[in-house]
């Protein structure tokens, strides 16, 4: 049974600070990342649902018929929100560094070789679409970031030079860098896991920066803190009703997701 039912985009944000409010914000955060068109919410026994398909959002009870929610709402045009280019807003700025340095060699399709010069230091990593190498100037990721955030403590400016390049011969992921980061050497599962003001402490190994990004926003987003109180499982679906991420925000606000993409 349907209660009440939402029209929700980009331009519209006067929603009280109710569930449905919150369940429409962690589905901008995470549709376009995760390839997700339906979102689905269950607080005990309510559901919350939200589409991209005509901008619609229900709020109903636990055994709404989904399946057919969605299949009667495949005739509408699809609305994606506008994907976030921000920088998480809960880094200091020893973690921006390292976040802008992730972004900069995620935008690297084709070889290119990065000189990343900070104060006295300059480190040289071979990247392309396939992940990144230290070349020179670091023994290995942990000692990059560490000296990182050294710079950023002591003042100094982050600068980088670009150039063709050469592939990187043992190229590695985004998820080898955040994992030298947390301490955690690999993560062969397809889980995330993370809280307010922190680094994932897992990440799937071939994860994007853009979803990285999409999971740290909700982990330091409001409707996190709302709904942490309470502790709530979502559900992610694509165009074909096929579940792409599933996940849940605990009573303390931290945030696991798992990817089926």
């Amino acid at each position: 049974m349907i209660d009440c039912i939402y029209q929700h985009d980009d331009s519209r944000d006067a929603y009280d600070a109710s569930v449905i409010s919150d369940c429409i914000a962690i589905w901008r955060t995470i549709a376009v990342p995760f390839a997700v068109n339906h979102l689905v919410l269950q607080v005990d026994d309510q559901v919350y649902a939200v589409s991209g398909h005509g901008s619609l959002a229900f709020h109903g009870r636990r055994y709404i018929n989904l399946g057919l929610l969605f299949r009667s709402l495949g005739d509408f045009p699809f609305a994606a929100p506008t994907a976030s280019v921000e920088e998480p807003d809960s880094l200091d700025n020893g973690n921006l560094f390292i976040w802008r340095v992730l972004e900069r060699i995620a935008r690297c399709e084709t070889p290119r070789q990065l000189r990343f010069e900070i104060g006295q230091n300059e480190i040289v990593c071979s990247a392309d679409a396939s992940g990144v190498q230290i070349m020179a100037g670091a023994a290995d990721f942990e000692e990059f970031v560490d000296v990182l955030r050294a710079g950023a403590k002591s003042g100094q400016q982050l600068r980088y030079k670009l150039s063709d390049g050469q592939p990187p011969p043992q190229p590695s992921t985004i998820a080898d860098i955040i994992g030298a980061l947390v301490g955690q050497k690999g993560n062969d599962e397809d889980n995330w896991s993370a809280k307010r003001g922190c680094w994932p402490a897992a990440m799937p190994p071939g994860a994007h920066l853009d979803q990285l990004r999409a999971v740290m926003q909700l982990a330091s987003s409001a409707a996190a803190r709302n709904l942490g109180g309470v502790g709530v499982s979502f559900k992610g679906y694509n165009a074909d009703r096929t579940l792409q991420c599933e996940g849940k925000i605990d009573t303390e606000g931290s945030v696991t997701l798992r990817s089926l993409l």
